[in-house]
């Protein structure tokens, strides 16, 4: 695969450690590992080239050309022609997992993991704004977030860093525990459980089973940061109990130890168990209210003063693609929220499009991975649709049809 920057943090890790963490590796000579390259159009001189098959390029394809641009050393998945030190493994990709994980170790920086079905990336997003007025940090580029991502982000970290916040997502049984495995956070949360990926997870409980992997794979003295609003609460709280690891309840339940107040939007009333705070919201949606205060409980979970935690999320504006506002003429307000959908992010769409006045159009492309469950879900957008007051619906593809019949009533 051809993808990813030259990665040159420090990183001192022997080929001897990582084959502690990866049984299948194999290697002649011991060599220190000192920067790493998934990608021969960045590589350096001393680069670790890590020769990952992606669904574009085979890194081993280009073992050559890493060894002009200077590589020290290969990993690969087979036999490779060249004079460097090379480390023969299973699977690339989850060596440089086990590489970060090396490295993670080494880091005095507070990691905090964060998934979930929805929400993940803004929460990154807006934690990262508060981790950053705290001190120097490190954030996950992007969605990043597959093992590759994940890797990447822990091996761009400094040591000079106070936080390092890590998105992780998963849409297959065991991803999340591998992550979790190379991430090992301080601090977890996991924003929501709804239904998706269900082509490879099959179900929403099944969803719950592999994302709550991230707390079986915190760090054993680990803060779990929950969402009380979300129907698995309950069970969140209760396998960081089992485990001995401390909550931090957040949202707009009753109980909950952050419970923020929406009533006046944008700005938002939090109490704490430190106190009250008040803050300015940039970006639409009764959700983000909800993705704030778990930026907050993560923040107050970190020991970040509620002042900072309170600017940093001011300094958030959003994510390309999720719920952002354009102007147009003749009193039109464009909102794009075309990067991804599923069926919780496309309700809190229509929510967010129903508290706006005037008519209310609406163009939606469907939802993929859903499985068998397809056409329920797309169908139960349609009703949404129907409920806020949607004018008209745009449909395009084949996987919106049912969208369109339910919005019709049929």
């Amino acid at each position: 695969m051809r993808s990813g920057e030259s990665i040159d943090k420090g990183v001192n890790v022997a080929f001897s450690a990582v084959a502690g963490l990866d049984p299948s590796a194999r290697y002649r000579d011991d060599f220190v590992i000192r920067s790493l390259s998934t990608d021969t159009r960045h590589t350096k001189p001393g680069d670790v080239f890590v020769a990952i098959k992606g669904d574009r390029y085979d890194g081993h394809d280009f073992v050559g050309e890493a060894a002009e641009a200077g590589a020290a050393a290969v990993i690969a998945r087979r036999d490779i022609e060249t004079s460097a030190p090379v480390m023969r493994v299973a699977d690339p990709a989850q060596t440089l997992g086990c590489i970060a994980r090396l490295y993670r170790d080494q880091l005095p920086a507070t990691v905090i993991g964060v998934t979930g079905s929805s929400g993940k990336t803004t929460v990154k997003g807006m934690l990262a704004c508060v981790c950053k007025r705290h001190g120097r940090a490190t954030a996950t580029v992007a969605n990043n977030n597959n093992i590759i991502g994940v890797s990447q982000t822990i091996l761009s970290a400094s040591r000079e860093d106070k936080t390092l916040v890590v998105e992780m997502g998963t849409n297959a049984a065991g991803e999340m525990r591998r992550l979790a495995e190379v991430v090992h956070p301080d601090i977890s949360v996991i924003t929501n459980v709804s239904e998706s990926h269900l082509d490879g997870l099959g179900d929403r409980d099944h969803v719950f089973a592999e994302k709550s992997a991230i707390i079986s794979g915190a760090r054993a003295t680990a803060t779990i940061v929950v969402n009380a609003d979300d129907d698995y609460a309950n069970e969140v709280i209760a396998l960081a109990a089992a485990s001995g690891r401390p909550t931090i309840k957040y949202g707009f339940a009753n109980g909950a130890d952050v419970r923020v107040n929406a009533d006046a939007p944008p700005v938002v009333a939090a109490q704490t168990p430190q106190g009250g705070m008040r803050y300015r919201l940039n970006v639409l949606g009764r959700h983000n209210v909800s993705n704030s205060a778990a930026v907050a409980a993560l923040g107050l979970a970190a020991g970040i003063d509620r002042a900072v935690i309170a600017r940093g999320i001011e300094d958030y504006t959003g994510e390309k693609g999720r719920l952002q506002t354009r102007p147009l003429r003749r009193g039109i307000t464009l909102i794009d929220d075309s990067y991804n959908a599923n069926p919780a992010s496309s309700h809190a769409a229509l929510d967010t499009l129903g508290g706006f006045v005037g008519r209310k159009l609406f163009a939606y492309g469907g939802m993929a991975e859903l499985g068998e469950a397809a056409w329920r879900l797309h169908k139960s957008v349609g009703d949404k649709a129907n409920k806020v007051g949607v004018d008209k619906l745009y449909i395009y593809g084949q996987a919106a049809l049912a969208t369109y019949h339910a919005y019709l009533g049929e």
